[in-house]
């Protein structure tokens, strides 16, 4: 370290963080965010989504706030997970066929109860995007659970056992009566493989049970088959390749892929290899009512004439994807979809170059011919008059195509608007859509549902017309948390800023809520066990992290540590970060413009955003080089017909949907990629590029002020030859002592050229000489800093220019120097060198605490460096906190942020919030209570009469449908177990206990064991309150003493000095 001299003008800045106590490296919050993901699971009724992701974690979503992460015992990938409604848990098989359950009515976060490991040779099918392993009703309590060898087996999780009703694989059985009667053979291993099982909506006593080869209906009570439904296209049929197919003269049966069934559960479709769907009555298993594809109707019937003229001019078919997943969904009511009209969500069964699209068909209602009409062929199939019927209910009014910014889309879940009946597709309100992109192998995203323009179509406009495709390629985004949107959006990394107050409520005032994912499930808390801590971040800034993405997103996140404080009776309201999306800026639409696609490649990347903490105007710098400056619309100035006659600038004046910032203007000069930038409050750019050129704009016009076209060359060691341009690595505006706007250019080369911006008849103009400093070698990005040599603020160029003296301090990757102002070489105050033993120097900020400044550099060793100022004298070294990565973010006070990126997609897959001073800063993770809003389950749907189809539907006895305690006793068997007594759910911290205990002792006053339970409890009781007695008395006792050891030691000073 060297001092050049001690100004006494110029005190000493860091006096109050000299002491290694007054710095306190702590985690606040730990985000990691969920890749890989394997399989999802939504609870309808509160709203809860939970999602299964790589390195065994389960990460579960609720309201605002309400986010945990459950830890799976086996730190396996879940291949089935799924909500148990009945007795609120939450069970997960993995793919070492471990069954774990979780109670989520525990007060915390929800607790394991069952790690069990399943019978090794009954391995579980792995559960994916139209396959089910897992079948849970919420009218009953127990799970059934398909094998891989198309087994069922059922699971009590009351009692938490295995059940002893087991069933077979049907098709085996089925196979065996009909081996004699089959057109082909179906006797394949592939065949029996299992797809899917579906409990009846509306009869509990009956479950589907798909195969690859056909479906098949059973009878719980009965435990009899009551139906195979197996289609086969026969000769001569195009089915999905056409008439071209090589064996179209013979017998075909394409693969079952998936099914759903309608809410009424007297018709459910199909969905096959081939791309085809079959649509089945309940009660005619001869043949499905119709069958086709998104391209055509009726491919399983033959056309002679289409057959003949075929054989002689035969073109190849283009090829088809599978239905992958079907989700047929009904509505309660008219106000989204049409009264009686239902929809189909297909994944799948489109073009094969078409991955990222899934399709939703507006279906009309069924309406069923007279009774007699239907009934008159006497014969067990449908007649003419039904099958007309059921075919014109089956035909789209309107097909939605969605089309997802990802490679393929994995798997769709429907959200459903409170009802947990009939798969969860009734009445849904949104979809969530699992994909994979080219920045992460499984994301999911949140989409609105149904589809506009299914929900605005009037029942008159979809009569008079057909409508075969609606392509939206940007359908409608719901707000989720950034922790649940990170991975689809592709988190780069961000910077943190502290906010005056005015400023911050001006970014967050407006909320829009309207938009958000309806999940409403559980409420947070903040630790009790922190709650003076918690009380304590009223007086903590106001933060907001701005964050870049690989989908060309900008968004901004309050980070503010007051949306942690939920002290009762206030839950905690925000998620933590909060997305404020209507800042969100979107690259790809700006890019979409005429004008910025002359100039830029659409296929352009973000590589460097900027904020004004003041003017809060943003900058956000392509790889390609351009440059946009984006205004809040509150602050944007009138719009101007007249244009910019320079061809480096573009204006840009209009708004970005759903966005309160505004694209103000483009700089875009076509000298390569930005290097470093800059941006005042006053109204300045300033911008370098990587061919060493520099630009300077005045936003007001905007006019670009200065340009250095012509770069610096940087001269080799003891040579006369140059290597090359001398980039200007790190810019930044100041005021001088003098009242004079400057800028600080720190070069590579360890110069510094300082310019001076002056106001000549109300415009901006550089002065032709800039002066220039000896700073340091190869600065760091945004490693210029100005402060105040008194008083210890932050000194940008601002508004409010003041005669004060200013520190300039330069950080370079070997040094760093304090200079006091800009004028000349000989103001330099102080210069250090970094030295190696704690790694290198990738990053600097100057941070202050109260009064005083201090300048902490961060190592690739993960260690924090700690500098006074002025005079740069070395006081502390300390090292991050576990997790946090050297590349980091740091405010002006001191709280940080640190990004840890994926090896193979280069993304953030955890994030770390952390401060540099943790003294009395919350770190205790809210406490979540889902019991709190645990719903109540709407009643079992009743068979429906269907018309017409209630003459079939009475031969399977659909009236005899049995309860769920009925379905419970009957797979239990009579030796079922007593359940576990259910212990009372923890009591959340300052609720009424004693009104729980006396509701508790009334309710269970006539059971002797409970009874003694209860004893236990009061006993219990009294002990503790025996032993608050003690302590309060101990602790009494312990304040005597030491009063009197006080009083002792004073009267002793007194005699000693002779008082």
């Amino acid at each position: 370290m060297f001092k050049r001299y001690r100004d006494e003008q110029i005190r000493d800045l860091s006096l109050d963080l000299r002491d290694e106590v007054d710095w306190e490296l702590k985690t606040l919050r730990s985000l990691k965010f969920p890749r890989d993901i394997s399989v999802a699971a939504i609870e309808h009724v509160s709203g809860l989504l939970a999602v299964a992701a790589s390195r065994g974690h389960v990460y579960l979503f609720g309201r605002p706030g309400v986010e945990c992460t459950i830890p799976v015992p086996s730190s396996a990938k879940l291949k089935a997970l799924q909500f148990a409604i009945s007795v609120y848990k939450l069970v997960g098989i993995d793919v070492h066929n471990n069954l774990f359950t979780w109670d989520l009515s525990t007060y915390g976060k929800p607790r394991l109860l069952t790690n069990i490991r399943i019978d090794p040779s009954m391995s579980v099918l792995s559960t994916n995007a139209g396959h089910r392993s897992l079948a849970i009703s919420p009218s009953h309590t127990h799970a059934f659970i398909l094998l891989e060898s198309g087994r069922i087996f059922t699971y009590d999780l009351i009692c938490e056992r295995a059940s002893p009703f087991k069933i077979a694989s049907l098709w085996d059985i089925y196979l065996e009566k009909t081996a004699s009667m089959r057109f082909i053979e179906k006797s394949d291993v592939a065949s029996r493989k299992p797809v899917d099982v579906i409990v009846h909506p509306r009869d509990l006593n009956l479950i589907f049970v798909a195969y690859q080869a056909g479906v098949v209906l059973f009878d719980l009570t009965q435990q009899q088959t009551l139906g195979v439904y197996e289609y086969t296209l026969p000769p001569g049929a195009p089915g999905i390749a056409g008439y071209g197919h090589q064996a179209i003269l013979t017998h075909r049966s394409p693969t079952v892929t998936t099914m759903s069934v309608h809410p009424d559960g007297h018709r459910f479709v199909v969905g096959y290899m081939d791309g085809s769907l079959a649509f089945w009555a309940v009660e005619d298993q001869d043949e499905p009512y119709l069958v086709r594809s998104l391209q055509a109707l009726d491919i399983n019937l033959v056309d002679h004439e289409k057959l003949t003229a075929a054989t002689t001019n035969a073109s190849p078919p283009k090829p088809i994807d599978p239905v992958f997943k079907l989700a047929w969904s009904g509505y309660s009511n008219g106000e989204r979809i049409p009264e009686g009209f239902s929809t189909l969500t297909i994944m799948g069964g489109t073009e094969s170059d078409h991955p990222s699209v899934f399709t939703v068909e507006l279906l009309p209602p069924f309406n069923p011919p007279p009774v007699n009409a239907a009934a008159a062929t006497g014969s067990k199939s449908l007649g003419a008059p039904l099958k007309d019927a059921l075919r014109k209910a089956t035909i789209p009014k309107q097909t939605y195509t969605y089309e997802i910014e990802a490679n393929f889309v994995n798997d769709l879940y429907l959200l459903s608007n409170g009802n947990p009946h009939f798969s969860g597709n009734f009445d849904a309100n949104a979809i969530l859509v699992l994909s994979e992109t080219a920045h992460s192998p499984s994301s999911l995203q949140a989409l609105s549902f149904p589809p506009p323009s299914a929900a605005a179509t009037s029942v008159a406009a979809l009569d008079d017309l057909l409508q075969d495709l609606s392509v939206d390629p940007d359908p409608h985004q719901l707000v989720t948390s950034l922790k649940m949107s990170a991975m689809s959006t592709g988190l780069v990394d961000g910077a943190i800023h502290a906010l005056d107050r005015e400023a911050y409520e001006e970014l967050v005032h407006v909320k829009t809520t309207s938009d958000r994912l309806p999940l409403n499930g559980g409420e947070a808390w903040s630790d009790e066990t922190q709650a003076s801590e918690m009380r304590l971040t009223k007086y903590q800034s106001n933060r907001i992290l701005v964050t870049r993405h690989r989908n060309c997103m900008v968004q901004f996140h309050d980070i503010s540590s007051q949306l942690l404080a939920g002290v009762r009776p206030t839950s905690i309201a925000a998620d933590f970060p909060n997305t404020i999306h209507d800042l969100t800026i979107d690259m790809a639409a700006v890019m979409l413009d005429p004008a910025v696609m002359r100039k830029i490649s659409p296929s352009s990347t973000i590589s460097l955003v900027q904020l004004s903490p003041e003017s809060l105007d943003t900058v956000v710098c392509t790889s390609t080089g351009a440059v946009f400056v984006f205004r809040l619309d509150s602050r944007s100035p009138p719009s101007s017909a007249r244009g910019v006659n320079d061809p480096d600038l573009t204006l840009l004046d209009y708004s970005l949907p759903r966005s309160r910032y505004k694209p103000y203007f483009m700089l875009s000069p076509g000298r390569g990629p930005v290097r470093a930038c800059t941006l005042s409050s006053i109204g300045l750019l300033a911008v370098s590029f990587m061919d060493g050129s520099l630009y300077v704009v005045d936003l007001r016009g905007p006019a670009i002020i200065w340009k250095q076209s012509e770069p610096h060359r940087r001269q080799k060691l003891l040579s006369r030859h140059t290597e090359g341009p001398d980039l200007t690595c790190a810019l930044r505006w100041t005021v001088d002592t003098h009242n004079k706007i400057r800028l600080a250019a720190a070069l590579a080369s360890g110069d510094c050229e300082v310019l001076t911006v002056e106001n000549k008849l109300g415009s901006f103009g550089v002065a032709d000489t800039p002066i220039v400093l000896d700073a340091v070698e190869d600065p760091l990005v945004e490693g210029v800093f100005v402060v105040e040599a008194s008083g210890g603020l932050s000194a940008t160029a601002n508004q409010s220019f003041q005669d004060r003296i200013r520190l300039v301090v330069f950080a370079g990757a070997k040094e760093v120097k304090c200079f006091k102002d800009l004028d000349h070489d000989d103001s330099r105050v102080a210069k250090a060198s970094w030295g190696t033993k704690h790694g290198e120097v990738q990053y600097c900020q100057i941070v202050e605490k109260g009064t005083s400044l201090a300048l902490v550099a961060v190592t690739n060793k993960h260690k924090v460096l700690v500098y006074s100022l002025p005079y740069l004298e070395f006081m502390h070294v300390a090292q991050l906190p576990p997790g946090a990565a050297s590349r980091i973010s740091i405010d002006r006070t001191g709280d940080f942020i640190s990004w840890t990126h994926d090896g193979r997609y280069g993304v953030v897959e955890h994030t770390i919030y952390g401060t540099l001073f943790g003294l009395r800063r919350p770190t205790a993770l809210p406490d979540i209570d889902l019991q709190s809003t645990r719903p109540a389950i709407p009643p079992q749907p009743q068979p429906l009469g269907a018309g017409a189809l209630e003459v079939l539907g009475s031969w399977f006895g659909f009236s005899k449908t049995l309860s769920g305690e009925q379905v419970d006793a009957l797979l239990a068997g009579p030796n079922r177990p007593l359940p576990k007594p259910e212990t009372p759910a923890a009591t959340a911290p300052g609720q009424n206990t004693a009104a729980n205990l006396a509701k508790q002792a009334n309710a269970t006053g006539s059971n002797l064991y409970n009874r003694l339970n209860a004893a236990l409890g009061e006993r219990g009781q009294a002990l503790n309150n025996l032993e608050e007695q003690f302590n309060a008395l101990h602790q009494g006792s312990q304040d005597m003493v030491t009063q009197a050891k006080r009083l002792a030691a004073q009267q002793t000073g007194k005699r000693w000095l002779g008082f």
